[in-house]
């Protein structure tokens, strides 16, 4: 009798050990605070930061604070760095962290990436360089890019002048490309169909018809299934610009790797996917559409 009582005492008990609490999930959500950042810091929000939230307005207070006093913007980058945050989708305030983090003094970045030899270019005349905290920020002024206006303002957008432009800064030298437009009574619906040939093989992606804009995804698709397929070492990425511009980075694809690693620069989910050739024609578009660069305009001037 006693034995049975105590197999019933331990029944309940394990029952009593799995059944899920009903506490955790709102402990899990209040855990952290979620105050504005006090009187002269970057760093709060930190439930909203976790969420995606608020990241613009951290990463200006960072970028203004080590601008005004990089060692002070460090220190705080530190903190940060100790916190779970989700990169916006139009932010680069990891980058930002990892960048100050690493590199103390203001020129050791781009000293580093000198190294890399991922510089070549001069800056041009009205470049920003004195405002360069990130990686993206020294590639965007003396990288290897193609910065253009996603709005055409024509029909057809000439996807293939686009292609021969961006392909002539990589190892895909030869490479022909081909547009084929919507019909004119289809003009404002149907799809466009980019062709391209290499090394004797044809490639074909169908280009979303967004007006007088630029299917940009479409275009990094095309360019890295070559890449891939040929095992070239260039791939095709796109960095930050704040409005409608977009900047391609034509870049070797080990190089872009580390950097990835290293937490100094950011990809979306489908740049990684069409840079490792994974899942080419199962990317979602909801991921790298064109809402991304018609809504730029409000965030952030610099990458």
């Amino acid at each position: 009798m006693k034995l049975r009582y105590l197999l019933i005492c331990c029944l309940f008990f394990v029952a009593a050990c799995n059944e899920p609490s009903k506490v955790d999930e709102p402990v899990r959500q209040t855990r952290f605070s979620d105050n504005p950042p006090s009187e002269g810091k970057c760093a709060g929000w930190r439930r909203s930061l976790s969420r995606g939230k608020q990241t613009v307005a951290v990463e200006q207070c960072l970028r203004d604070k080590a601008l005004a006093n990089r060692a002070a913007a460090r220190e705080e980058a530190r903190e940060l760095m100790e916190w779970d945050i989700e990169e916006g989708s139009n932010t680069s305030l990891k980058p930002l962290m990892v960048a100050l983090s690493r590199f103390p003094g203001q020129d050791d970045l781009k000293q580093y990436l000198d190294s890399m030899a991922l510089l070549p270019n001069a800056p041009g005349e009205y470049n920003q360089l004195d405002e360069a905290l990130t990686a993206s920020d020294y590639i965007s002024e003396m990288g290897n890019i193609y910065w253009f206006d996603v709005e055409t303002g024509t029909f057809p957008n000439d996807h293939h002048h686009l292609l021969a432009n961006i392909a002539a800064l990589s190892d895909m030298q030869g490479a022909a490309f081909m547009e084929t437009p919507p019909a004119e009574d289809e003009m404002e619906s149907a799809s466009y169909r980019i062709t391209a040939q290499f090394h004797g093989k044809d490639y074909q992606q169908i280009a979303e018809n967004y007006g007088d804009w630029y299917d940009v995804e479409a275009v990094l698709m095309l360019l890295n299934r070559i890449a891939v397929d040929n095992s070239l070492e260039s791939r095709f990425v796109t960095l930050l610009t704040g409005d409608q511009t977009a900047i391609v980075w034509v870049v070797d694809n080990n190089k872009l790797d580390r950097l990835q690693k290293e937490g100094l620069i950011n990809l979306s989910e489908a740049e990684i996917a069409m840079r490792t050739g994974e899942a080419f024609e199962t990317i979602a578009k909801s991921k790298f559409d064109v809402e991304r660069w018609r809504n730029r305009g409000n965030l952030l001037t610099r990458p």
